[in-house]
């Protein structure tokens, strides 16, 4: 059975003391509990708020990997825009002066923009283990734009 720890800050946490902490036993307690957040009224209060921050992070305690969800109260268009972060390693392979050599480098999954539905499609993948599909869309260069939520 899937367990995970969950770490969500609201912009009226004004330090690391005040985050909540929540440990839930499956898949769908983690996506519900993402789906509470009420993310609209949070960019509202972030905006109210400013240089504070709302995310939500999730950790699989058996690999210690992590992603966090954050949102971005400065979005250029009317949706929410999300960043997701995380620890997740992937290995990118870049060609340098005139293509001839290959440089391999070393970097973490991270996608821009987001909007609502592509961040929980994110999430669904790292909570049912898809760790794999993240990676090849990250390498794939999807930053879909917070066009539609």
């Amino acid at each position: 059975m899937a367990q995970f720890d969950i770490e969500i800050r609201h912009p009226h946490h004004a330090s690391d003391n005040e985050l909540e902490l929540v440990h839930v036993k499956s898949i769908a307690e983690a996506s519900t509990a993402f789906d509470a957040m009420h993310w609209f009224n949070l960019q509202l209060l972030l905006l109210q708020l400013q240089g504070r921050q709302a995310y939500f992070m999730v950790t699989n305690p058996e690999s210690s990997q992590s992603i966090k969800i954050s949102l971005n109260e400065l979005s250029t268009s009317d949706s929410l825009e999300f960043v997701l972060q995380s620890d997740i390693e992937v290995i990118s392979e870049h060609r340098e002066v005139f293509g001839l050599f290959k440089r391999k480098t070393k970097d973490y999954v991270e996608f821009k923009q987001l909007n609502l539905r592509k961040a929980h499609e994110y999430l669904d993948r790292f909570l049912n283990g898809q760790l794999d599909a993240l990676k090849q869309q990250y390498l794939k260069g999807d930053t879909e734009v917070a066009c539609s939520s």
